[in-house]
């Protein structure tokens, strides 16, 4: 925690990490590989032949759906006590279509595999899972199946105009639990006078009323801002004209002074 993802001699403190941002424009692409929603709702249940489980779907957002199954543990011993590895097969109905899903290896403890489908049916539909074989009742064929939960995926496709949006992916190798992440944040940036430098707080020349859009935590253009600006101000209501830029200009000087 609290490590910065890059050292200040530019080399990088964590590995096989990607980051994407967009600075909040109105007309912002949609991050890449940051598009979608999900949502996991756990079933956690033991499937038997003759038992199968079945969940319903209601959100008309959901795109795809993606199926956790596994097993407790696989494998078959023969009578000498040597352990080989077996194979299991489930039925996963969603809707109207049928799917076979087969899990095979060698297991000692729980095993489990995703599985995606897409090509929806329009909801409520249902999503069955079966299990083929037979139940084992022999000591020496272990292969228990189990729908462990099932992931409700949205593809959201927003891109957030006007909203500075930041995606990480990590690898999860690195990272026993998911990470704290913090970020510095300066801000929005605005209209600052043309000859300003908001970081040296200083006022180069004389100024020509002309403006450049730039960061600033001056108290006077932050004013400024949220009297002209048409989107989240008053702009539609005072517009440029109707604000004494040159009277914010000297307040402006009074602020950036040393206290």
């Amino acid at each position: 925690d609290n490590t910065p993802l890059q050292a200040s001699d530019d080399s990088y403190n964590f590995k096989n990490v990607e980051a994407q941002g967009r600075i909040g424009t109105q007309d912002q692409e949609v991050m890449e590989g940051f598009n979608t929603s999900e949502k996991e709702i756990a079933v956690s249940t033991q499937v038997k032949k003759l038992t199968p489980i079945t969940r319903t779907i209601t959100d008309r957002k959901v795109s795809r759906l993606r199926l956790t199954l596994g097993v407790q543990s696989l494998f078959h011993q023969n009578d000498k006590g040597d352990v080989y590895g077996s194979k299991v097969d489930f039925t996963v109905t969603i809707g109207e279509r049928s799917h076979l899903v087969s899990i095979s290896g060698k297991y000692s403890s729980q095993y489990l595999k995703q599985v995606e489908f897409g090509d929806l049916p329009p909801v409520p539909f249902q999503v069955k899972v079966e299990r083929v074989n037979a139940d084992s009742k022999s000591q020496r064929l272990q292969n228990n199946t189990i729908w462990a939960s099932y992931t409700e995926i949205i593809e959201t496709q927003f891109a957030y105009p006007n909203t500075a949006i930041l995606g990480i992916r990590f690898d999860s190798e690195y990272f026993s639990s998911i990470p704290n992440r913090t970020y510095e944040i300066y801000g929005i940036e605005m209209k600052v006078p043309s000859n300003y430098d908001p970081f040296e707080r200083t006022y180069t020349g004389f100024w020509d009323g002309t403006f450049k859009i730039a960061w600033t935590n001056n108290p006077a253009w932050i004013l400024y801002d949220l009297m002209t600006n048409k989107r989240y101000g008053l702009g539609w209501r005072l517009g440029e004209f109707n604000v004494d830029k040159w009277a914010l200009y000297q307040a402006a000087q009074y602020c950036d002074q040393m206290v």
